[in-house]
Formats: structure tokens, C-alpha cells, sequence
């Protein structure tokens, strides 16, 4: 029984995974093209969005990926990497890092 709950978790998890991916190379594909010729306004609202797509993406696919790691592990783990994912993340929230990052 555990184990096809474990097995149903890394189904979604994959899924997730796999969305998050195709949406991450469509928005890679875009900015690329659109730093090579420009066609998206600068400032616009869908600039905004792409360049947020593109920096919290990468989060979330890892923290995706590693949730279906460890989908048949150890809860304890699976809480560990939650609390780094979750610092990491907020952290980025913070203007100083953002500047760094994006420079």
C-alpha cells in the first residue's frame, strides 16, 4: 500500500517536473530571442513576468525534482529539504540579493 502511494507521489512529482521544464525552455527560448531582436517593449508586463519566470523557475524545478527523489524516503529528509528549499526561497525575496543576481 506505501508503496504505491509512493509510487502516485512521484507520478505527479514528474509531471510537475515536466510541465515546469517545457515552460522554463519556452521562456528561455523567448528571452533569448528577444534579447537578439527585441519585440517585447521594454517594461511591459509580460517582460516582468518572463524575467520572474526565469529567475524563480529554476527554484521551483529543483525543488520539484528533489521532492520526487525523495517521495519514498525518509519524511524527516523530505521536511530537511523542505526548510532549505523554503529559505532559499525567501531569501531570494529580499532586493539586495535580487540586484546581485541580476546584474
Amino acid at each position: 500500500m506505501s508503496d504505491d502511494i509512493h509510487q502516485k507521489d512521484k507520478k505527479i512529482w514528474n509531471t510537475l517536473g515536466t510541465l515546469i521544464a517545457l515552460i522554463l525552455m519556452l521562456g528561455y527560448i523567448l528571452w533569448v530571442i528577444n534579447s537578439q531582436w527585441p519585440f517585447i517593449p521594454a517594461g511591459s508586463v509580460f517582460l516582468s513576468i518572463l524575467t520572474n519566470i526565469m529567475f524563480y523557475g529554476p527554484m521551483i524545478l529543483i525543488m520539484i525534482v528533489t521532492l520526487e527523489f525523495f517521495a519514498d524516503k525518509n519524511i524527516i529528509l523530505r521536511v530537511i529539504v523542505i526548510v532549505l528549499w523554503a529559505g532559499i526561497f525567501i531569501i531570494s525575496f529580499y532586493p539586495e540579493i535580487l540586484n546581485l543576481v541580476r546584474k
